[in-house]
């Protein structure tokens, strides 16, 4: 926990804004660069594997299925079992690849978790240790590693997520090499399975599902643990944190729980936390309490210019809602189709006629209602 070291603390002028309004403001600005990392991770796995992995495993694919043309394709054992070898050797590689990836990626994302966790520690001290004399407490590095290794998001720890992604490939690599196998395909033709077409810039073959997948993992892993270390610092120093408030990105593509959970606040260790899916864009940011909440009662106004006293009142930041947005963009003619296609027609049709909140969309699990629930929960309140 952070210590007071004053009573009466040095405090210098500041904004008449909430501090958690500042601090909020900050941390929408470092979220971009949390997504220009998670973009860069994705694109290292994908050039890894494009480079190294997936050339390889076409090689192998090419010199098997050669062999099998060669000595004649039946649907005898013999052919069986060449035919499992190539495929047991393609899954090699691929997966040997795949742990690889995986292995640097969990690298990464320790040094990311302690770097996340210094960026808030510098920011709380330059925003509120410092003018409060406070100090801040940093969580240790096991602490900040351990986020990685051995904290489960959306059910499993990132290991069996990326275990997920091996398996998947090696399924997906299987299937399409039998099935062409036995319609009688060219070796092209399974490579085009693989591979993909020109026509779609190769995002219809297996190879660019697996790379989908593995990214899929590695940004929504990127998120919680952005989501967890911040946290850290925040739990290490919750005499002068209170709690956090929900942030969701305001676009059509924002799904109806994380819509439900904008502006919300919760307290520390309560409530959901982000990712609430996977590639969950939404996000939590802090809210400090007041200086009488921080143990302050006894400072005399006069002692304590005007605006600092404002600053530090403990209120959640303001902000434009997902709900206020969602109405602005219903108001105009050119993003109101958008806004239907967004929450459904029939959800749409009972938002507008204020029968519902964005809010609503949800129950008190932060677990979707479907049409017929909502419309059962309007009659109920009707």
């Amino acid at each position: 926990m952070a210590k007071i070291r004053k009573i009466t603390p040095k405090i210098v002028k500041q904004s008449v804004e909430p501090i958690s309004q500042i601090i909020r403001d900050r941390a929408i600005a470092h979220g971009h660069s949390i997504e220009k990392f998670s973009t860069g991770e994705v694109n290292k796995i994908t050039r890894f594997l494009n480079k190294d992995v997936i050339p390889d495993a076409l090689n192998v694919l090419k010199k098997r299925l050669s062999k099998i043309k060669a000595r004649g394709y039946d649907l005898g054992p013999a052919t069986t079992k060449r035919l499992k070898k190539v495929i047991a050797e393609i899954n090699e590689v691929m997966t040997s690849g795949l742990q690889f990836a995986g292995k640097e990626l969990r690298k990464d994302l320790k040094e990311f978790a302690v770097t996340e966790a210094e960026y808030w520690d510098r920011l709380m001290k330059s925003k509120i240790g410092e003018p409060l004399g406070i100090s801040i407490t940093t969580p240790n590095v096991d602490q900040l590693h351990s986020i990685v290794t051995s904290r489960p998001f959306q059910g499993k720890v990132l290991s069996e997520w990326w275990q997920g992604v091996e398996s998947s490939a090696r399924n997906r690599i299987s299937s399409s090499i039998r099935i062409g196998m036995a319609q009688g395909e060219t070796i092209k033709q399974i490579q085009k399975r693989l591979v993909g077409t020109a026509a779609r810039s190769f995002g219809d073959g297996d190879f660019a599902a697996i790379k989908r997948g593995a990214g899929s993992v590695a940004r929504t892993a990127i998120r919680h643990i952005n989501t967890q270390a911040r946290e850290e610092v925040w739990l290490q120093n919750d005499d002068i944190i209170k709690g956090v408030q929900w942030i969701s990105t305001l676009d059509f593509r924002t799904t109806d729980i994380c819509a439900s959970l904008d502006g919300r606040f919760f307290k520390l260790t309560e409530g959901p936390r982000p990712p609430m899916h996977f590639q969950c864009r939404s996000d939590v940011v802090p809210v400090v309490k007041s200086l009488e909440e921080m143990g302050l009662p006894k400072i005399k106004v006069n002692k304590v210019p005007g605006s600092t006293r404002a600053s530090f009142n403990g209120q959640v930041p303001g902000k434009i809602t997902y709900e206020q947005w969602l109405r602005k963009m219903n108001s105009q003619k050119s993003t109101r189709p958008l806004v239907t296609e967004a929450l459904g027609p029939g959800r749409a049709k009972l938002w507008r006629a204020k029968k519902i909140t964005v809010r609503d969309l949800t129950n008190d699990q932060f677990e979707p209602y479907t049409l017929k629930e909502l419309q059962e929960n309007v009659a109920k309140s009707a």
